[in-house]
């Protein structure tokens, strides 16, 4: 019986939880679903210039080209003739073009390097509301 428990101890699944109480009615929120998320870093190298073209697949700052894909930062509102910075991974090609990370308008900043940091967290969270929510 002993070891049936143990055993029963050993599966059980912790899954962080908060209860907030606001008017009187009790709001319990819980992730449900596997551990561990998705982290990495991805680096890119940064081009500064005129952005002469701007399609759903393809940009084209000065005379570089670069693919884009949905993610893909693009900032909205950009228009040809622009000044902007491009944040490119030139480790990542197709047909030969780099990947985009990110086009945005051009500040003051002279960056040669990239950082993002992606945090992929696919848990759900389930939460209940009122007076139906037990202990």
């Amino acid at each position: 019986m002993a070891a049936l428990c143990l055993l029963a101890l050993a599966q059980e699944v912790f899954h962080p939880q908060v209860e907030l109480t606001r008017k009187e009615k009790k709001v319990v929120a819980w992730v449900r679903g596997e551990e561990g998320s998705l982290f990495y870093a991805d680096y890119g190298d940064l081009l500064v210039g005129e952005l002469q073209a701007l399609s759903p697949e393809r940009v084209q700052v000065e005379n570089r080209a670069f693919f884009r894909d949905l993610g893909s930062a693009v900032e909205e509102g950009l228009k040809v003739g622009e000044r902007v910075e491009v944040a490119y991974n030139p480790d990542w090609e197709q047909e030969g073009l780099p990947y985009l990370m990110r086009l945005r308008r051009a500040g003051e900043g002279k960056g040669e390097r990239y950082l993002r940091l992606v945090l992929f967290d696919p848990k759900g969270v389930e939460v209940r509301l009122g007076e139906a929510v037990g202990g």
